[in-house]
């Protein structure tokens, strides 16, 4: 899947991004990467348990 790529990718790129706009990045990458690993575990759980259960 490429569900850690995606978040791999976005916790390279983020920095990069709050970097030039402004904030300090170890304010937004944190909050920013969690939230996005959390939403990317809930759709692979969801994922998983469809396949058990079907």
């Amino acid at each position: 899947m490429p569900f850690p790529l995606i978040a791999i990718a976005l916790s390279l790129v983020e920095p990069y991004i709050s970097s030039t706009r402004g904030p300090d990045p170890d304010d937004t990458t944190i909050p920013v990467v969690t939230n996005l690993c959390d939403i990317l575990g809930v759709i692979v759980l969801s994922g998983v348990a469809l396949v058990v259960l079907n």
